[in-house]
């Protein structure tokens, strides 16, 4: 990719850097513990398997690098899997060059939104993310990511669905056109503010502040709703964060 770019090596890496805030070693890594999980959650091939395909010299090793992105053991996480990719596939648009923000692959959500007319979303966000990466580091800006990840995971029904479509931005699909069910997923995730995360021994906490929207019943582009649901979202915030907004 370097040498069809005409670049150096070590000038597309510290592009990549600058412009996803990962280093494509991390990235990569991630991606990698990603594929574990979904191997972990829908396949029943031993840890050990998975650990040596991932290019892991041994489960130990495996299994601390796991734990520290998904806050469980790859056992505990096999057990009580309900977390979507934390880190999804990267799309890069060539037309934007380099003056471009993270984004994700959104075709399975895109997908899913299309056949959910006339129910309701849910765009939840993190409050306070850039004081978290400044402050305490990226490392827990990640544990944030996968606490509140198991926040929503936790509040939802059955036959929901929930997908993380950027840094900390996560899309709830309700499969439900009554705005009260909405209303009381989004308050359960709400009443979990006061959780305290523990990140290399020091504690913190963060709330998730969201906007709620309902799906039109003449949809033709999942990202006109998904962006309606994310402007509900920041003007939930501009109402005090921590909150929700229905528009």
């Amino acid at each position: 990719m370097a040498q069809a770019s005409y670049l150096s090596l070590s000038h597309l890496q510290g592009m990549f850097s600058r412009t996803f805030h990962i280093s494509v070693g991390d990235y990569i890594a991630k991606r990698k513990l990603c594929l574990a999980a979904r191997q972990l959650g829908l396949t029943r091939r031993s840890i050990t398997d998975i650990a040596f395909e991932m290019g892991y010299a041994n489960v130990e090793s495996f299994s601390r690098a796991f734990k520290k992105q998904f806050l469980h053991s790859p056992s505990v996480y096999r057990r009580e899997n309900s977390l979507p990719e934390l880190y999804p596939r990267l799309i890069i648009n060539e037309k934007e060059g380099f003056d471009m923000v993270k984004r994700y692959d959104l075709t399975d959500i895109s997908e899913r939104i299309l056949q959910a007319k006339g129910e309701y979303v849910i765009c939840a966000d993190i409050d306070h993310m850039l004081d978290i990466n400044e402050n305490m580091g990226r490392d827990a800006g990640d544990a944030a990511i996968a606490r509140a990840s198991a926040r929503i995971a936790g509040s939802l029904e059955s036959g929901m669905e929930y997908f993380r479509i950027g840094a900390d931005h996560f899309i709830i699909l309700t499969g439900s056109s009554d705005p009260a069910l909405a209303e009381g997923i989004a308050g359960k995730i709400i009443a979990q503010a006061d959780e305290e995360v523990v990140w290399d021994g020091e504690p913190f906490r963060f709330s998730i502040t969201m906007g709620i929207v309902k799906i039109p019943a003449d949809i033709s582009d999942a990202r006109e709703t998904i962006e309606r649901s994310e402007a509900a979202m920041i003007a939930a915030k501009k109402e005090g964060r921590n909150c929700y907004k229905v528009m």
